[in-house]
């Protein structure tokens, strides 16, 4: 007997509505210092972002803040843009438009001060593979790029809670 309008109906809205619930809960990672092997496997990934708490693909995964206290940085001005790969010189164009640039974060992205440019007009952008806010409260002050000894620079980022 095949099942009535009205009951697939709602079977497939359902669906459709637990899904993206289901996809975000299982692409969470629990934000956690990564080790010397895990940044330099990383590295060679244009997709993934190597923070202080953690390595991940903004475009399907989130760390996790809540075990370690973060706040949630909704509404912040300072956000976290990556590039698609070989597309590093589209930043010209968002200085333009006020973005400013305050570092750089492995791979492919910058940490920067909206001036008042939205998120959702950096995801109109195609060069533009991932744009989001930082995950908790970060300052320019607590954030400076590093010339290691053999040349390398690095990033680093102090992620605090915000009062």
């Amino acid at each position: 007997m095949p099942m009535p309008t009205r009951t697939a109906l709602a079977a497939a809205l359902a669906l459709a509505l637990a899904a993206p619930a289901a996809f975000s809960a299982n692409n969470r990672i629990t934000a956690a210092a990564p080790g010397v092997d895990a940044i330099d496997a990383a590295r060679s990934s244009p997709n993934l972002l190597i923070l202080r708490g953690g390595i991940f693909d903004p475009a399907s995964q989130a760390l996790d803040f809540s075990a370690a206290g973060v706040a949630n940085a909704a509404g912040s001005s300072y956000a976290i843009v990556q590039f698609q790969p070989n597309h590093l010189d589209a930043r010209k164009a968002l200085a333009k438009a006020g973005v400013q640039f305050l570092g750089y974060v492995p791979n492919n992205a910058y940490y920067v001060r909206l001036n008042g440019l939205g998120l959702s007009e950096l995801a109109h952008d195609p060069a533009i593979r991932w744009a989001g806010v930082a995950p908790g409260s970060m300052s320019p002050a607590i954030c400076s790029i590093v010339k290691r000894s053999n040349g390398m620079s690095a990033f680093r980022a102090w992620i605090t809670q915000s009062r």
